[in-house]
């Protein structure tokens, strides 16, 4: 029996298409971080990227994978007779409670770990991609693939798996086994904070769950040879970290024994039938029902239906503990900055805003994640979407109240996250509590790119097959966009969704320059016009599930005003595009490819001349005015050189910085060498570098261009 229910679950989550779309996700993921040489050399040998070490620490960074794997794994496991209602007719077969909860355990306990598998795989792949470079991988060894896969990702899915099963054992809910994933991981944030503050290896080392930041601290100091051939060894803070987190697992586990129970839960069994009042209610007549649909009324139903989404998702459980665990996180980060901190910084409130950002961040893009699949599919996970689809309330309406709740739960999360840091700070008591510097700082420069940044999880969330699937589009979507866009060869801010910089910021002055702001709010915001009324067409309404029935149906949905909107909305969003790249490409804007170029033509045209031989600066003088009107300086002055050399020095360059604009420069008993430097890095800069000269120095504006300089001749 138990071999067929061992069978049974397995097969549970291995025939599902997300499992084989997860898994080819993973091995795609594994490849790329392993055939992208990100480590390079060090001391003059290279570290490989299928070393040791790099394939232990690879491998350990998947544990992103086991929280989220495992807690989706859990709900379909062990948490399916509650969800499907089937908890009286497991009661009534003669299956025992220790059969069911140890399959179940197994089964998800597999299911994720071949999930993690597919890491070892693509790692073992990665040097066969035809962008890896051959330098860049030693021979291969199997027991460097087999090593990092028994003791991060085994012992990773053990102590993932255990924990979630004891939450969905207590709670039987499956928001508290997502909101125990978030305890996961600020355990592993917390250490990583810990692990930079505090002097001590130890405590860091073991808080952390999944032993990544144990391996770093044995492994920090080693060179290049010994992190190529030598895995972690288990002695020491690597070994007692596996050995606690696993002893913690196995005790949870057998915690869960007691925790479980088959058919009806205690507490309610129905009392006795003869005592259960008369509940007939005789025959019913019908009339029927004149509607009516104003517009009125439909603003009605939507502050109506908005206030109770809002108010359902802010009270529930998992939306208050998840917030206390920013809490949490943010005041322990705040206590390790000043105790082990050996100059901390004065808590200004725009310093302690920053601070709050850094606390509250994570758990914020939780909630977005989270709560859009609560929220979006809260009518048909309670059943009630056919009761729904009866009803005269316009799509519309319903998905218009949905966005606005989803804005409400986030400007919550950052109002509770303000009212955290000015706390902290009256409690810290070295500087004035400013309430506008936190609005500023926390809704309008962070606050900002988090709105739309929701704009977008609730479109994915509204074309998703599921709610699950959508929160893990939503999630690579948040990694790609914050992590990873900007590092493209050919990225522009046009293509960085939700990116709408302010500038710098400070207490005295404010925010540098709003300009920018203003027209990138506009460009993503008419972006999410476009989102919200697709999601209005493409809304699940009564039976109509599929994606492509949706869109065969469309015809029947869009309405004259919706077509208009979203006509308007993007042509807007080409209008401002437009106008933006413009004033990027008349900045002589420079994307990372085209840096590359420049940096290449930089070092060809310049050689080793810059470094070869430069006189030391032994002196400074300098008067520098500000002005915060225009949020510009003028500096002047002088440096004296020296020269340390016996020989003497025939030429000197002088490097120009991003965002300065030189205006004169001499070195005595020296001439200007005419020599357009810059023709050879930028031929378009041709005409404005040579109008920019006086008599004793070359003038040049460096703006965003890359790097400069100019030449000067003893």
């Amino acid at each position: 029996m138990f071999a067929q229910l061992l069978k049974f679950e397995v097969s549970l989550h291995t025939r599902q298409i997300g499992f084989w779309v997860s898994f080819v996700t993973v091995v795609a993921a594994a490849i790329l971080l392993t055939s992208l040489d990100f480590l390079g050399s060090s001391g003059g040998e290279r570290i490989k990227s299928n070393g040791a070490n790099s394939l232990a620490g690879i491998t350990s960074a998947f544990y992103l994978g086991a929280i989220f794997f495992g807690a989706v794994f859990t709900i379909t496991g062990t948490l399916r007779d509650d969800l499907h209602k089937s908890l009286e007719l497991i009661h009534v077969t003669p299956i025992s409670t220790h059969q069911m909860i140890w399959s179940r355990f197994l089964g998800v306990f597999i299911a994720t770990s071949l999930i993690l598998l597919a890491a070892s795989l693509g790692m073992m792949l990665a040097r066969y991609m035809p962008w890896a470079d051959a330098e860049a991988f030693q021979s291969f060894n199997l027991w460097h693939y087999t090593y990092p896969f028994i003791f991060f990702s085994l012992v990773n899915a053990l102590i993932v798996t255990a924990f979630y099963t004891v939450i969905a054992g207590i709670s039987r809910s499956r928001a508290m086994v997502y909101v125990s994933a978030v305890v996961l991981l600020m355990l592993t944030q917390l250490g990583s904070v810990m692990s930079v503050q505090m002097e001590g290896d130890w405590l860091p080392a073991m808080i952390n769950p999944f032993g990544d930041i144990a391996q770093y601290k044995i492994t920090e100091y080693w060179p290049p040879a010994e992190q190529n051939s030598n895995v972690v060894p288990l002695w020491g803070l690597f070994g007692l970290n596996r050995l606690a987190w696993g002893a913690l697992a196995i005790g949870a586990l057998v915690a869960s024994r007691l925790l479980f129970t088959l058919g009806i839960k205690s507490g309610k069994f129905k009392g006795n039938l003869e005592e259960l009042p008369d509940t007939s209610i005789g025959s019913l007549t019908f009339t029927k029902a004149k509607t009516v649909d104003t517009f009125r009324l439909r603003i009605g139903q939507f502050f109506i239906r908005t206030r109770h989404e809002s108010l359902t998702t802010l009270r529930s459980a998992p939306f208050l503990i998840l917030a206390c665990v920013g809490l949490i996180f943010f005041g322990l980060t705040a206590v390790f900055q000043n105790m082990f901190n050996p100059q901390p910084v004065i808590p200004i409130s725009s310093q302690v805003a920053k601070y709050v950002m850094g606390g509250f961040s994570l758990f914020i893009y939780l909630i977005m994640i989270f709560f859009a699949g609560e929220i979006v599919w809260r009518d048909r996970v309670q059943g009630m979407t056919e009761v729904l689809d009866a009803t005269p309330a316009r799509n519309g309406v319903i998905m218009a109240s949905k966005w606005a709740s989803m804005c409400v739960v986030i400007a919550a999360a950052l109002l509770f996250a303000s009212v955290s840091g000015m706390v902290i700070q009256l409690v810290l008591g070295k500087a004035a509590v400013q309430p506008l510097v936190y609005f500023k700082t926390i809704f309008i420069a962070v606050g900002t790119p988090l709105f739309l940044l929701a704009g977008l999880v609730l479109m994915i969330q509204s074309l998703a097959p599921g709610r699950v699937v959508g929160m893990f589009i939503s999630a690579l979507a948040l990694i790609g966009l914050l992590a990873f866009v900007s590092t493209f060869p050919y990225s522009h801010p046009l293509m960085r969704y939700g990116l709408v910089s302010t500038g710098g910021f400070s207490d005295m002055n404010g925010f540098r320059n709003l300009q920018s702001w203003r027209w990138f709010l506009a460009y993503w915001s008419l972006l999410v016009g476009v989102f919200a009324v697709l999601s209005i067409w493409l809304w699940r309404r009564g039976v109509e599930i599929g994606l492509l029935r949706r869109i065969r149906n469309l015809k029947h949905r869009v309405t004259p005003i919706s077509a208009l909107i979203l006509v308007a909305c993007a042509i807007g969003f080409a209008g401002t595009g437009t106008r933006i790249y413009r004033a990027y490409d008349a900045a002589a804007y420079a994307n990372t490819k085209t840096q590359e170029r420049m940096l290449v033509a930089y070092e060809n045209t310049l050689g080793s001349k810059v470094f070869d031989v430069a006189p030391s600066i032994t002196d400074v003088t300098s008067d520098v005015r500000f002005f915060p009107k225009t949020g510009t300086a003028k500096i002047s002055g002088t440096y004296a050189l020296t020269n340390r050399y016996d020989s003497p020095i025939d030429e000197v360059y002088i490097g120009m910085s991003n965002y300065e604009e030189l205006t004169s420069i001499s070195i005595d008993n020296a001439t200007h060498q005419d020599e357009p430097l810059m023709e050879l890095i930028r031929p378009k800069l041709k005409s404005e570098y040579q109008q920019k000269k006086d008599a004793e120095a070359q003038t040049y504006n460096h703006r965003r261009d890359g790097h400069a300089a100019i030449r000067f001749h003893a």
